[in-house]
């Protein structure tokens, strides 16, 4: 028998990414849309943290040690008594929103983290007993892109958020990397806890989409209405030029220990991300399918579980795209001057900012000359 007299919502519809499958370009849209999610008695809350749209206050509220992590030093826990308080903090903080959104039944909740730091199946359960008191019903929507290609924008967004290869090549950086890529497992984690039936799982390709478009493509699988306009892509690749420079930059610019925020350098690498958005292409046609075929077997599994009826292998197989030969890591003088004047001339995003980031370029260039 429903309960739905004693919670606050029907459904929760609860969006876990992966990462790399457009998951910031739909919460864009959702952020710039309150009055289209009100009216149709969604309720996506706001959280205290305005700077990150992927809600990592919930990961951080039941992750079994989040003061291990990153996210846990986003919000000062440093053991199980600060994340008490802190999820504490937050329910009180959600209570508001949810007394505030009176017509809503739907509660919407969004974040590529989900997937990739609630690995463990006890992490996952945590969410669901966190949310339990508000929610009668769950919805997990998920989508998957084939796995060279998810690691290829894996690794162009580390370059944006100040990783390096440090010396690796990009293979070997994959391979290290491949745990992010098992899509049977995150299927079997997430539909153990909430039931096979609740999982929606679609694929990261645009033939796929409904109407051919991602957002109306999300609307769609959960059963919102039509959006009223087309998703706009955000978080794109990096192309050889941006890939190259911030290479070089992050491994003579490390980022701290401390995992704080440093606002100037993240508006540098936000800048050289739009001046270089595009696809590059590190490695070779033939390591690509390599990298791939360590995943048919389980792509395969998932594809009979979750799409019985799909004709052909779980993801399009077609590898044109590639280069015969991967094209070369090594930085381009030309192409690191060119990057820096286009910088410099920034007055609107770096007016007052020029000197420090032009002694940082310098900097990094008599490096590079000197080697």
């Amino acid at each position: 028998m429903s309960s739905s007299k004693y919670k606050r919502f029907r459904r929760c519809i609860l969006h876990i990414g992966t990462v790399k499958t457009g998951t910031k370009t739909i919460q864009d849209f959702f952020d710039r849309n309150e009055k289209w999610l009100a009216k149709q008695n969604i309720c996506r809350p706001v959280m205290p943290d305005r700077t990150n749209a992927s809600q990592w206050e919930f990961v951080a509220a039941v992750h079994s040690k989040p003061w291990r992590h990153d996210f846990g030093a986003r919000f000062a826990i440093t053991d199980n008594e600060s994340q008490l308080r802190f999820r504490e903090n937050l329910v009180q903080s959600l209570r508001a929103t949810f007394d505030a959104a009176k017509n809503a039944d739907t509660l919407l909740i969004s974040s590529e983290h989900f997937q990739s730091r609630l690995t463990a199946i006890e992490d996952i359960y945590a969410l669901q007993e966190f949310l339990k008191p508000w929610v009668d019903e769950f919805e997990i929507i998920v989508y998957f892109r084939r796995q060279d290609q998810l690691a290829l924008s894996f690794i162009s967004t580390r370059m944006k958020s100040n990783a390096s290869l440090n010396n690796l090549d990009v293979i070997s950086f994959m391979n290290r990397t491949a745990g992010n890529y098992d899509h049977l497992g995150i299927y079997e984690r997430w539909s153990t806890v909430f039931g096979q039936e609740n999982i929606k799982v679609r694929l990261f390709e645009p033939e796929h989409w409904y109407q051919g478009d991602l957002l109306a493509d999300f609307c769609e699988t959960c059963g919102f209405e039509a959006p009223p306009e087309q998703a706009q892509t955000l978080n794109r690749s990096l192309d050889r030029r941006g890939f190259q420079f911030l290479n070089a930059f992050n491994a003579m610019y490390p980022i701290s220990a401390e995992h704080k925020i440093d606002e100037e350098r993240r508006g540098f690498t936000n800048s050289v991300s739009k001046l270089c958005e595009g696809k590059y292409y590190p490695i070779s046609k033939t390591e690509a399918q390599a990298f791939y075929d360590q995943f048919k077997t389980d792509n395969a599994t998932l594809k009979e579980i979750a799409f019985p009826d799909l004709d052909g292998p779980l993801f399009n197989e077609d590898f044109s795209e590639y280069p015969d030969t991967a094209e070369s890591l090594e930085p381009l003088y030309g192409d690191a001057i060119s990057i820096a004047y286009e910088l410099w001339r920034d007055t609107h995003n770096y007016r007052g900012q020029r000197q420090s980031l032009t002694e940082k370029i310098l900097r990094l260039f008599q490096k590079r000359s000197s080697e």
